[in-house]
């Protein structure tokens, strides 16, 4: 009687959670050139296949996320660099192999031309993106 009893409570809470909580959507989509359906943020990045597998955007809280497992390298170092000058730089070399790096968009200024500098021990990969925000 007990187990029945436990059967019914656990298939209640099952089927009695929405199906929002238990399917995730992701938020993140790139495109190849604008993401301002609302306005809030564009983005603007050439797109190859390795830009569309590393690179996410929020554009609502105008976030970028950089996928490093999907990058499949280890990255010891990240850089953002506006016309030469180092806007973001940081050591990454201790984050997990399959961690999402999140850049606030809100730090950067809008109409500006920046680059990603994600250095490897293959190499440094240079990304450029502008950023339109209204």
């Amino acid at each position: 009687m007990l187990k029945g009893t436990f059967f019914t409570i656990i298939t209640f809470c099952l089927f009695s959670i929405p199906s929002n909580l238990i399917a995730q959507t992701s938020a993140f989509r790139f495109a190849d050139s604008d993401f301002s359906t609302k306005g809030i943020v564009s983005i603007q990045m050439d797109k190859d296949d390795l830009t569309t597998a590393i690179f996410f955007t929020d554009k609502v809280n105008q976030l970028l996320f950089i996928d490093f497992e999907a990058l499949g390298e280890e990255v010891n170092e990240l850089k953002i660099l506006n016309d030469e000058t180092v806007v973001l730089k940081e050591d990454v070399s201790r984050l997990p192999e399959n961690a999402i790096y999140e850049i606030n968009l809100k730090n950067l200024e809008s109409g500006k031309n920046y680059k990603i500098l994600l250095n490897t021990p293959f190499g440094i990969l240079t990304k450029e993106f502008s950023i339109l925000k209204s």
